[in-house]
């Protein structure tokens, strides 16, 4: 082979490799959407550079299949529900191709979003000793009572940072004490269980001092 056809076999060898990295090729991907780690958030519409790719199903998930050239950047953004915010305006991704040996490795790249609850869930869990049918106020407003067992349950939604102060109202029943306990919390960036544990004592009554009979005393 002479040294021209060696340089033309190159020349053309070099022109496929180039050809075939600008090719526009399949990619498989398959989108997570979630609230909070762990948690599938299902009905978020998908979009690849501008293009609806699908809303997630009960698990969260969507599968779609965009054409793209080996190399480039695609730009991901997820519709959150109106009640949350996506923790990114968009991402992006560049996709590359490669050929796997291994038959078992997944065909689809994974990608996963996240869509932020604005609100959080506050659960009040109220144990009162010694104090039953109780009322329970949350910032000066009456939110329930405890049962015969001194038990109550009351939740609240709230944007994270919200502070909350819990009194256990006394005032029909000045005996108990401490008198109408106050607890205070705020609310973090997750969903919370509050535990009010509370005991009273039943303060004895005041003993009067019976009065003696008067004597008389006789003076001379």
């Amino acid at each position: 082979m002479s040294n021209w056809t060696i340089v033309l076999v190159s020349a053309l060898a070099l022109a496929s490799c180039s050809d075939n990295r600008s090719v526009t090729r399949p990619f498989s991907i398959l989108f997570i959407v979630v609230s909070d780690p762990g948690l599938p958030l299902q009905g978020v519409n998908v979009f690849v550079d501008g293009k609806s790719i699908g809303k997630t199903d009960a698990n969260g998930a969507v599968h779609g299949e965009v054409l793209a050239v080996p190399g480039t950047s695609l730009r991901i953004a997820q519709q959150c529900p109106e009640d949350h915010r996506a923790t990114e305006d968009s991402k992006s991704m560049r996709v590359r191709h490669f050929e796997s040996v291994d038959e078992s490795a997944p065909s689809a790249i994974q990608v996963t979003l996240r869509c932020k609850p604005l609100r959080r869930l506050a659960v009040f869990i109220v144990t009162a000793r010694n104090g039953p049918n109780l009322p329970v106020l949350i910032d000066g407003h009456a939110a329930g009572r405890t049962n015969e067992l001194g038990v109550a349950q009351i939740s609240r939604w709230g944007v994270p940072g919200t502070e909350y102060a819990l009194e256990i109202d006394t005032s029909a029943n000045p005996r108990l004490l401490p008198r109408s306990p106050v607890h205070a919390f705020t609310l973090p960036d997750a969903h919370e269980i509050f535990v009010v544990n509370e005991s009273f004592q039943l303060q004895e009554p005041r003993r009067t001092r019976r009065k003696g009979r008067a004597r008389i005393t006789k003076i001379e």
